[in-house]
């Protein structure tokens, strides 16, 4: 494959984030130079457009400041540069070579377990491949700036059929919606989001780019008032003079494209609502093609959970219609007892039809890079974007009684919380000193937790910081809140938004239509009542046979289920003053959230 250095380079002025070393911020300037000049600065982004590309630039030792590793399925060649070819098998031990210093990793179109043909049947098993690719590459590659060159979506039609050119404009705008998607899916992982991605289409030189700080990229300046081109890449472009167009009249021209795209999209409503998003253009055939944060911006907030948007996900067999968390030790097994008994098909820490009662499945394990410390499902069952839930329900527990049972908790919960926690306080715009100071602080009083036995004094600081962060996070995204006392009127609320009339129809809540029918239940019969209901019903129960056709079954088979000890150890109960005499500050700031969250802290 012959790939012609045929784009726009874009320079960056960066700077280096204090907070965050290492890691780089653009400036408020962006200089576009022609296309045969790249002046890049040794450990700044390399950006690259249409083609893979390294810099014609040496130290005064000669050697090159930047390396190309093009990883393809077949040998690459770009025209009046070096580049060395490397399998995936060599990517992947790459680092174990001792090749650190790599600034730019360029992954074409294909990595293992890709469909060989991509078509808007299997984009999402494509994505996940990408996806995973993508985090591999930035473990193999600490250094680099990885650069993906996506395909062209659909290349084929139904029945694998090539798309005529009239049937490709068509598909032209859902290309470029579904590759804005798959822009915010891969920069979703951590690890990707740490290093920065390039996501390039080679046909349309759409541009998109991301980093830590991705809200801080700023939009173009009449500092730098020319953009020319060249005739040099005698492919790209159909005029052969030299253009010089001002900034003020590229603007023009974005904003007349921008009108068009909002017509065309479905977020058109926040295309231009969205304060902070890039303006990275690509010049091409004497087309500008403009790359937003809106969708980034509008999906950030949902990265790190497990919650379903409809602008952001794309529904999935495993998208239920309930998710019912809080922080561990909520009274989540109790909430899931009483919602089975009245016919909520939802399991504790596990998946049912109608979802679950779990406080881990609030944080999406695939961006924590961290298994559950139980209830993990498969891994077929489980990607970034599945399983999510359509209707989340945060809730909340007397912070003395929950602080006091999460110290109980184990190691494996409380490293999950920590990371978790050290994601959710770094947002992408950098951190204040507050939430700097929460994240030294979580991190010390873990470091204190290791000779600690469950339940001692020594967890308590990590319980109390937990219960303080975790239930701000769960509330950042949930559709309601109840304390655990209030129960009832949560089946109350579940049994409202089962109505067609409540929900949003393009929501996958469908399923608890179905579910209303238990609605009607008042009460469940005791559980001796309940215990006549035998034991092959209740086998059948248990491995997802649906027997539950009256009332009287629904209540007996779920009391039958939930029949069991305490889940937590024992523990200590702690006072406000042991919490006051610990930390002053977070003893306020608790009864602050406590009092919001209705709890009477006098």
């Amino acid at each position: 494959m012959t790939l012609l250095l045929c784009m726009h380079h874009f320079w960056y002025s960066p700077h280096t984030n204090a907070s965050t070393p290492g890691m780089r911020q653009f400036g408020s300037s962006i200089s576009i130079l022609n296309v045969d000049e790249v002046w890049i600065q040794p450990y700044d982004w390399i950006v690259v457009t249409g083609s893979p590309m390294v810099p014609k630039h040496s130290n005064s030792s000669g050697s090159a400041l930047w390396r190309f590793i093009a990883i393809s399925p077949t040998n690459v060649h770009v025209e009046g540069y070096d580049v060395e070819y490397i399998t995936w098998q060599q990517a992947m031990h790459w680092k174990q070579d001792g090749h650190h210093s790599l600034r730019t990793v360029v992954l074409f179109e294909q990595c293992p377990h890709s469909p060989n043909i991509v078509t808007f049947g299997n984009i999402y098993k494509y994505y996940d491949s990408i996806a995973t690719c993508a985090t591999q590459l930035a473990k193999s590659f600490p250094g680099a700036a990885l650069v993906f060159l996506a395909p062209t979506i659909p290349f084929r039609g139904r029945n694998n059929t090539t798309l005529q050119v009239d049937q490709r404009d068509q598909m032209q705008d859902k290309s470029a919606r579904e590759l804005e998607l798959l822009h915010w899916y891969l920069t979703q992982n951590f690890f990707v989001r740490q290093k920065g991605l390039l996501v390039a289409n080679n046909r349309r030189a759409l541009l998109y780019y991301s980093t830590l700080m991705g809200d801080n990229i700023k939009t173009f300046h009449e500092q730098d008032s020319h953009l020319r081109h060249k005739d040099s890449c005698k492919n790209g472009f159909k005029d052969d003079k030299l253009q010089t167009r001002t900034l003020r009249d590229l603007d023009l021209q974005i904003n007349q494209i921008a009108s068009s795209i909002e017509q065309k999209t479905s977020n058109a409503s926040n295309f231009r609502n969205t304060s902070t998003f890039a303006r990275l253009v690509a010049h091409q055939h004497k087309n500008l093609f403009v790359v937003t944060q809106s969708l980034h911006s509008q999906c950030a907030k949902h990265y790190l959970t497990r919650k379903y948007d409809a602008q952001c996900h794309p529904p999935s067999s495993l998208t239920h219609p309930i998710l019912v968390t809080g922080l561990g030790g909520a009274g989540t097994h109790y909430a899931a007892r009483q919602l089975r008994m009245q016919g909520w098909r939802v399991l504790h820490e596990d998946l049912d039809s109608d979802g679950a009662v779990s406080w881990i499945y609030a944080a999406n394990d695939w961006s924590v890079q961290l298994d559950y410390p139980y209830g993990a499902l498969p891994p077929g069952e489980s990607s970034f974007l599945k399983p999510r839930y359509g209707h989340v329900i945060h809730l909340v527990r007397d912070p003395l009684d929950q602080i006091s049972s999460f110290t109980a908790h184990s190691n494996k919960s409380y490293n999950f919380v920590l990371r978790t926690m050290e994601l959710y306080l770094h947002p992408q715009a950098g951190r204040d000193n507050d939430t700097e100071h929460a994240v030294e602080r979580f991190q010390k009083s873990r470091a204190d937790q290791w000779d600690c036995h469950r339940g001692g004094n020594c967890h308590l600081e990590f319980a109390a910081l937990s219960w303080l962060h975790w239930n701000r996070f769960v509330h950042s995204f949930a559709d309601a809140t109840f304390r655990v006392d209030q129960v009832q009127a949560l089946q109350t609320h579940l049994c409202q938004i089962a109505s067609a009339a409540v929900f949003n129809s393009t929501l996958p809540l469908h399923r608890l239509m179905k579910t209303r029918r238990y609605c009607e239940i008042k009460d469940c019969p005791s559980a001796n009542e309940g215990a006549q209901v035998n034991s092959f019903q209740l086998s059948m129960e248990k491995v997802g046979f649906n027997l539950l056709d009256r009332a009287f079954g629904v209540c007996a088979l779920n009391e039958a289920l939930f029949r069991r000890s305490a889940v937590h150890k024992r523990h200590r109960k702690y006072t406000w003053d042991d919490i006051r005499s610990m930390d002053a500050h977070l003893g306020q700031d608790i009864r602050a959230d406590a009092a919001k969250y209705g709890f009477n802290v006098d």
